[in-house]
């Protein structure tokens, strides 16, 4: 019904106001149906109330409600912290914050860029409604039967960025029968993308090494690690996002030739994660305990996380550097120096590190987990000395003429 609702008043406003001689005429109707919708909820409310006492008066020995029955407001704080909801709750904000707009600028969408006549302009987006109350049953069966609502929709909105791609008259547009393996331009993805992804290959597999050092302090300290380790993307998520942006900044000047700007780029970008950085750090660190009970709320858990956060997190600068660094050498095409600076600092200095602090220093939990800000200390020193020594007009992937070149 709500969906026909909308499809209606998409439909049937501009019809309803010329017929009626005001614009006013679609929100008088809107407003009444508004009070009939409310005055039908509260006459429902006092039934609905009045035939839950008429319930218990015939049932005297069965109006005792068990524990489960009575709402708590305590039941809210266990949603909470339930992360299937946030999952839900996340994925449902962001498609409604893609749909509303759609729906609200939809109709001058057509009449300027598709140039559909004002009087029919608002009927294509009506269409959508109705696409939705034939296409919910099959889908909601499929859904019944499979399960995966989450993979359906991420399928769904794939299948709708190609659908763009295809009909779209912009730069960027899909075009089926281009689609080809170029060979100069897969030499440069390999040139830039094997390099970086050996490296966090090789990385991810030598932290298995660093977890049997926490192995080693017990389940409760292997559980304030697992918490620290999710909690801390709070504060890498934005420094990486900045790099990535570097990444396109410092390849597209260099593009035209323009090192001092894509320089100057980097150290605004450098700047803006020390920023990010520090503000989600400051609440990281107040509310440590809290955030640890979000995973585990045993005592000792939660001792183990908040110290882990409070020891390590101010460290996090440090990665800000070797973060910004190495993703602007990666947009000049230099992912060799960054793999072979990553590899040393994050792996063969780590491990080393830890294995002389744990055998002949000190087995205990801070000195050996101070091995992950030594390692960020090592490599943004040597990505900065090499960063500030190095020409990226030597190395870029692009000639300023937008042709493409391979200098090395």
């Amino acid at each position: 019904a709500g969906r026909i609702g909308t499809a209606i008043a998409m439909f049937g406003s501009l019809p309803f106001a010329r017929a009626m001689g005001s614009p006013s005429a679609p929100l008088l109707v809107c407003l009444i149906m508004f009070c009939i919708g409310l005055l039908s909820f509260l006459v429902f409310c006092v039934m609905d109330r009045r035939y839950d006492r008429e319930t218990e008066t015939e049932r005297p020995f069965d109006n005792e409600k068990t524990d489960e029955e009575e709402f708590r407001f305590s039941d809210i704080f266990r949603i909470a912290r339930i992360k299937a909801f946030w999952y839900i709750t996340i994925l449902c904000v962001l498609f409604y914050s893609a749909v509303f707009p759609f729906l609200k600028y939809a109709t001058e969408l057509m009449i300027q860029k598709f140039h559909v006549s004002p009087e029919f302009a608002g009927s294509i987006p009506a269409l959508l409604p109705f696409g939705n109350v034939l296409l919910t049953p099959l889908f909601g069966s499929i859904y019944d039967r499979k399960g995966r609502g989450a993979t359906i929709m991420l399928i769904g909105s794939a299948l709708l960025v190609i659908v763009v791609l295809l009909r779209t008259e912009q730069t960027v547009r899909l075009i089926p029968r281009d689609l080809r393996i170029h060979l100069p331009v897969l030499r440069q993805i390999i040139r830039v993308g094997v390099p970086s992804a050996l490296q966090m290959a090789i990385t991810a597999f030598s932290n298995v090494f660093v977890q049997s050092y926490i192995n080693s302090f017990g389940a409760d300290c292997m559980g304030g690690w697992t918490a620290y380790t999710k909690i801390d993307q709070l504060m890498l998520l934005p420094m990486q996002s900045l790099a990535l942006s570097a990444t396109t900044f410092v390849g597209q000047n260099l593009g035209r030739g323009n090192e001092p700007r894509a320089r100057q780029g980097v150290r605004r970008a450098l700047a803006i994660a020390m920023a990010a950085t520090v503000l989600v750090m400051i609440p990281v660190l107040v509310f440590a305990p809290q955030m640890t009970a979000f995973f585990n709320r045993k005592p000792e858990v939660v001792a183990y996380g908040a110290l882990l956060l409070r020891c390590i997190s101010p460290f996090y600068v440090l990665c800000c550097f070797n973060q910004v660094y190495a993703a602007a050498l990666r947009g000049a095409g230099n992912s060799k120096a960054t793999m072979i600076i990553m590899l040393c600092s994050f792996v063969l200095f780590r491990q080393v590190y830890l294995f002389i602090m744990s055998h002949y220093i000190s087995h205990e939990l801070i000195p050996l987990v101070m091995g992950y800000p030594a390692g960020w200390l090592v490599c943004s020193a040597a990505t900065l000395i090499y960063y500030r020594r190095t020409s990226f007009l030597s190395t870029r992937l692009v000639a300023e003429d937008g042709s493409k070149e391979d200098i090395q």
